[in-house]
């Protein structure tokens, strides 16, 4: 069972981590972000659920931080292709330089002291 600290991680890092994956990863389909999720998730995001993931996509589609396209296949039914605008590339820069400077300050706390 997941401790209520990790899932309060996850949801505070998702937003950041999906817009990085499709930005500067490439993962542009909802079955490729699930799969980098648990490929890369270590035991934090080894098991993504759909449930979690799409809802999330959809909400930074309509904050203005992501694009849903969808894209014909061949047979089959259409894709979804994400890709993310200018105000979710701000965005993602803006998480980023938040959670390194959010890591310097916990790191000053858990530190033992020299």
């Amino acid at each position: 069972m997941e401790n209520n600290m990790s899932t309060q991680f996850k949801r505070g890092t998702l937003d950041m981590i999906l817009l990085s994956l499709i930005e500067n990863h490439g993962c542009n389909y909802g079955y490729v972000l699930l799969d980098a999720l648990a490929k890369k998730g270590d035991e934090f995001f080894s098991n993504p659920k759909p449930g979690t993931v799409y809802p999330v996509l959809y909400r930074l589609q309509k904050e203005g931080y992501v694009e849903i396209t969808g894209t014909d296949r061949d047979g089959g039914p259409s894709r979804k292709l994400y890709t993310v605008t200018d105000e979710g590339r701000k965005k993602l820069k803006s998480d980023i330089d938040n959670w390194k400077h959010y890591n310097k300050v916990v790191e000053g706390f858990i530190s033992k002291k020299k």
